[in-house]
């Protein structure tokens, strides 16, 4: 799926950003509510950065995305999984249509 420099680069920014606000996104407390999470502009660019991350690398960057992750975190590992799945479910597996644009 990816096949240049810059979407390397992109991919590798994105994560960097969804680390960043994940890492700030757990110090404020697991299992918060959807309605909470919509407020939060933690919550809002790790979204973002997982939607970045499933367009330049589809499914299997996001699985990668959330391994990686799974490592920084100092909560237990399957927890951290399953909230991550949660918070991304669905990406990568899009469908995108000529001319249709996922960002």
């Amino acid at each position: 799926m990816m096949n240049t420099a810059g979407d390397y680069s992109a991919l590798f920014e994105a994560f960097r950003d969804a680390r960043t606000a994940y890492v700030r996104l757990s110090e404020k407390g697991h299992g918060r509510s959807d309605r909470d999470l919509a407020r939060d502009p933690d919550y809002i660019q790790l979204y973002r950065s997982g939607v970045q991350i499933a367009v330049i690398g589809g499914q299997a960057a996001i699985a990668g995305a959330i391994d990686s992750l799974c490592e920084t975190d100092a909560a237990p590992r399957e927890a951290t999984r399953a909230e991550l799945q949660r918070f991304w479910s669905g990406m990568g597996t899009w469908q995108q249509t000529a001319g249709q644009r996922l960002m």
